[in-house]
């Protein structure tokens, strides 16, 4: 009887630490390009400190939208877990993004939240060689004159 009692608890225990990750709530629709104007909304008071610096380190390190996982989504501004879902079987579908405004276009994303967006993302192309790399051998030859 213990034990089943003990396994209902870790049971319990599980599912509430498998909980899903929820997407980072800011005070405002944060809508900056510089981290000077993000100084400033912290100065006047409508971000807290702790939203001023997870929005400093999204800034000084944006998150590529064609290689991030969910929990690197999640913290970007202005968007909730139902729309980093969305961008995430977005990306699924269509393999590499080329540019931010193809969210748009596909109805993921309205035009304020990509301007928003834009200081916090980036859209990384694929390295020249990651599509298709060169099998085989090169055989190189050189002339010297002398």
């Amino acid at each position: 009887m213990r034990s089943l009692a003990a396994l209902a608890l870790l049971a319990c225990v599980c599912l509430l630490a498998a909980r899903a990750a929820r997407a980072m709530q800011y005070e405002v629709f944060v809508d900056v390009e510089t981290e000077q104007e993000l100084h400033d909304l912290r100065n006047e008071g409508q971000i807290s400190e702790r939203s001023f610096e997870a929005l400093r380190a999204l800034m000084s390190r944006p998150v590529d939208l064609n290689r991030s996982s969910r929990a690197s989504l999640l913290p970007l501004p202005n968007i909730d877990e139902e729309t980093v879902d969305r961008i995430l079987r977005h990306r699924s579908a269509t393999g590499t993004m080329n540019e931010l405004q193809e969210l748009v276009e596909a109805g993921i994303l309205t035009q304020e939240q990509v301007r928003s967006l834009r200081p916090f993302v980036v859209v990384a192309r694929a390295k020249r060689g990651d599509e298709r790399r060169a099998r085989g051998f090169l055989r190189l030859q050189t002339r010297f004159s002398g």
